[in-house]
């Protein structure tokens, strides 16, 4: 009579499958899952960076065929080696091993790409990955260690994986390397 849907008291879920609980049973739903993984995006600061960095758009011609100086391998040929490395092992094996991986070089090589590619397939996978470049972890350790900011201390500790990008561009100081090796 009052032009209310007849339906209107009636309670409605967004998961049918888990009636919005988050768990079927003892285990987890997929909407709780994909809740999740966009959570972790979003405390990743690295959502937009990976729509276009990512493994589909890596592109291995861009690396020289031929040997630099006395290097061992070519550019491309250490590319290989790498990417048989992470895909192969380290991102099947993520959660059984505790290895952590350093990318060096010249400016323009990939290294910042590379870290894009592994966090968006661990992101995807439901991993916390936070990025941080180097100049900003030390701004939140700064934070952390000033003002006590505990939230930022638990994202920093508690993630799958930590990404330091640029790390030593800012390692100007005692002060700055003794907290990051703290």
């Amino acid at each position: 009579a009052s032009g209310y849907d007849t339906e209107y008291l009636s309670l409605h879920h967004r998961c049918a499958k888990c009636q919005d609980t988050g768990y079927i049973g003892v285990e987890r739903c997929s909407c709780y899952k994909q809740k999740q993984i966009s959570l972790y995006y979003k405390n990743s600061e690295l959502q937009e960076a990976v729509r276009n960095n990512n493994f589909s758009t890596f592109r291995l011609d861009f690396y020289d065929i031929h040997r630099v100086g006395d290097e061992r391998y070519s550019p491309r040929k250490n590319m290989e080696n790498i990417l048989e490395r992470i895909q192969g092992d380290y991102l099947p094996n993520f959660r059984r091993h505790s290895d952590n991986l350093m990318f060096y070089g010249d400016p323009g090589t990939g290294k910042t790409f590379l870290s894009h590619c592994i966090a968006k397939v661990l992101l995807d996978r439901g991993n916390l990955v936070v990025y941080r470049t180097s100049e900003n972890l030390m701004k939140d350790l700064r934070d952390i260690r000033f003002n006590g900011n505990k939230q930022t201390e638990d994202l920093l500790t508690k993630c799958d994986l930590l990404i330091i990008d640029d790390l030593g561009a800012e390692l100007n100081s005692d002060y700055n390397i003794t907290e990051l090796f703290n």
